[in-house]
């Protein structure tokens, strides 16, 4: 078994970070040879524990002139109070399934799609999953499973917006392919037997 590269440690955390911490996360070899991991079980996985993160405790800092204390904000930086509705400053937005060029071979047409936003998602903002030119999800969740896809290739990206509808940062389209058996070869298999 091939050793972990802190590229994976980094996905495998940024996944609890997505919203799966509450989830069950499972770690497999892809047909690549690649690790993978997943929120569902496939032939030859093995769940992974994943331990709650500790949060830091926050660092008490000298009073500035007005007597309020800085608060610690999600990107690591500071702010007064009254700056709580400062706007997160989004650094990506990756698409981490499906891989752009992907061909997924599945009777049921059904595609995770999975968005890591850094840094995570702000409350106020919504992630929008758009597949084929159409929005399919728009609010928190940073993963779809979309069901019952058509054969053929399939377009995905998504657009992270702030609390008036103002684009604050975009995926870049990834592009993916779906094999399903055609009915009339079903069928042609079936009368052979």
């Amino acid at each position: 078994m091939k050793a972990l590269s802190p590229v994976v440690l980094v996905v495998a955390a940024s996944l609890m970070a997505a919203g799966f911490a509450s989830a069950a996360v499972y770690k497999y070899i892809d047909e690549n040879g690649n690790v993978a991991y997943g929120d569902k079980p496939v032939s030859g996985s093995e769940q992974v524990k994943i331990q709650k993160a500790k949060r830091p405790k926050p660092q008490v800092q000298d009073e500035g002139e007005s007597g309020e204390q800085p608060q610690s904000n999600r990107n690591g930086g500071s702010r007064q109070s009254g700056d709580e509705d400062a706007p997160v400053v989004y650094k990506s937005l990756e698409i981490l399934t499906p891989k752009n060029e992907k061909v997924i071979d599945d009777r049921t047409g059904t595609v995770q799609v999975i968005f890591l936003p850094t840094p995570s998602l702000a409350p106020s903002d919504q992630l929008v999953i758009t597949v084929d030119g159409k929005d399919l999800s728009k609010g928190r969740d940073a993963n779809l499973a979309l069901q019952q896809v058509a054969r053929g290739q399939h377009t995905v990206t998504g657009r992270i917006l702030d609390a008036d509808g103002n684009l604050k940062i975009q995926a870049n389209t990834v592009t993916f392919h779906v094999r399903r058996p055609s009915v009339n070869n079903s069928l042609a298999l079936d009368n052979n037997n």
